[in-house]
């Protein structure tokens, strides 16, 4: 055992913040406790104090003895041990509660990966188990644990291809403040939509602005415990230091650190703060939610946001492209020219790769009558589509742009949402972006780097250029009516 924590101070049991239970837990109202003994009595393990609170209150039952959460985050500060929560948790549900199959994910899929091992590990190593293991699957990319009984472990990339097709009755995020939109969550989580017991376990320690799909869950599962959302199916169990403590404390170390004085010693912690930067240290061992966007070139996006905000086909909108620095997705804004002059922007699509772009657009010509399509030309993700966009929406319609361009174009976004001409309905990815996004010099100019920023900033790219392009626009003279000769 390492060494305690100075004071004599330990790691929390009890979750900073939680959802309480419905009733008083019991092995009749949670099943957490068959769990407890399965991972002490057939696994041999002795599960940490945090590790058996979490399990009666994760697996909590209603009156039919289906679980209470069918989504739960459980938030806590690195090497605490929620890996090993999740072998168990894994092997649990396929050998006692039978569950046909377990869905393992990660961003990284080395990550999912680990984790499943670790799992397979445990179960060969196990007589009572490893008699009802009837093969392991180590192919790349389809690693599968089977039971003689028909229960699968399998493990998906955290993309938005995972799980389809499958029927996933525990679904396994891991790591979840590395997926940055909502096209994994989509994939994965919908595969337990028809299942009879599903839980979908969100396993992470804190984000920054970038983790959409981390943050909004928090916000939400909060706003349940605090009585402002009544779905209860949706669980919170947060090991997290309080927010404005100080760095040093070792109270704050033992609440984001539940296994301090047992697993971890307060020499790694303080070994941590002495070569961490703060920011990495509270989101790291502090579990706390780091805020990128101080130094954000757009500090005044939050006070534009307005969530009525809704735009009118009528108005002069323009359209532009960009694509994420890796190409995984490409996104499309638009910028409208409201009646009192301000500017509304908003991401309209996105999706996987560029494929999709063209015809979208297409689609929507008629509608919104759009003035200008506008894609960067040169240097950019987004140019390889030039000339299909060209050749499908017309030449005078698409308007490619340059370096100064875009320089142009987000100074220009920058001064109208400094002077209050813009308003946005309040999107993640947009948000997320604003935050967080660098900017790189281009001449004695600034524009977006979707290379070294933090989250994707592709979005906000390609909605400075749409605003680039309505701002520009001037709507073409009314002819007047020819008069009469007499």
């Amino acid at each position: 055992m390492d060494a305690p924590a100075p004071d004599g101070v330990v790691g929390c049991e009890t979750p900073r913040l939680w959802t309480p239970p419905l009733r008083e837990l019991t092995p009749e109202t949670s099943a957490g406790f068959t769990f407890i003994d399965f991972a002490e009595d057939v696994l041999g393990l002795t599960l940490l104090p945090w590790q058996r609170w979490l399990a009666v209150h994760l697996l909590e039952m209603r009156e039919d003895e289906r679980f209470r959460f069918r989504t739960a985050l459980v938030l806590i500060g690195r090497q605490n041990g929620k890996s090993t929560f999740a072998q168990v948790l894994s092997l649990w549900r396929m050998f006692v509660d039978r569950a046909p199959l377990v869905l393992g994910t990660a961003q990284s899929l080395d990550v999912a990966e680990e984790v499943w091992a670790g799992a397979v590990e445990m179960a060969e190593g196990t007589p009572e188990l490893a008699s009802e293991v009837a093969g392991v699957d180590m192919a790349a990319g389809k690693k599968t644990l089977k039971t003689t009984f028909g229960s699968r472990y399998k493990v998906q990339s955290a993309n938005r291809r995972g799980g389809r097709g499958l029927a996933g009755d525990l679904v396994l995020l891991d790591e979840l403040r590395e997926q940055r939109t909502w096209d994994a969550w989509g994939a994965v989580t919908k595969t337990t939509m028809a299942r009879p017991n599903p839980q979908i376990i969100c396993l992470s320690n804190a984000g920054d602005d970038s983790s959409v799909v981390l943050n909004h869950l928090r916000e939400t599962a909060l706003a349940t415990v605090d009585g402002d959302v009544t779905d209860d199916s949706l669980g919170i169990f947060e090991w997290s230091a309080p927010d404005g403590c100080d760095l040093d404390d070792p109270e704050a170390w033992a609440q984001a650190n539940p296994s301090l004085g047992v697993t971890i010693s307060a020499d790694a912690i303080r070994s941590a703060l002495g070569t961490d930067p703060p920011h990495v240290f509270r989101t790291e061992v502090l579990c706390q939610r780091v805020r990128l966007g101080v130094d954000s070139p757009l500090p005044l996006w939050d006070e534009r946001r307005d969530v009525s905000a809704k735009p009118d086909p009528d108005w002069p909108t323009a359209f532009a492209v960009d694509v994420s620095w890796d190409r995984s997705t490409a996104w499309i804004a638009a910028a409208v020219r409201r009646p009192d002059g301000r500017f509304h922007l908003e991401v309209v699509a996105h999706g996987q790769g560029t494929e999709w772009v063209c015809a979208w657009l297409q689609e929507r010509l008629e509608r919104w009558s759009p003035v200008a399509v506008c894609v960067q030309q040169t240097g950019a993700p987004a140019s390889t589509l030039v000339d299909e966009l060209t050749d499908t929406l017309g030449t005078a319609l698409v308007r490619p742009m340059s370096g100064p361009d875009m320089a142009k174009a987000s100074g220009m976004l920058f001064d109208l949402t400094t002077e209050a001409a813009i308003v946005h309905p309040g999107q993640e990815q947009l948000d997320a972006a604003a935050a967080v996004a660098v900017v790189r010099p281009i001449g004695e100019a600034w524009a977006f780097d979707r290379k070294r920023s933090t989250a994707d900033v592709a979005p906000l790219v390609a909605a400075s250029q749409a605003l680039w392009a309505i701002a520009g626009w001037k709507e073409p003279p009314k002819r007047s009516a020819p008069r009469r000769i007499r």
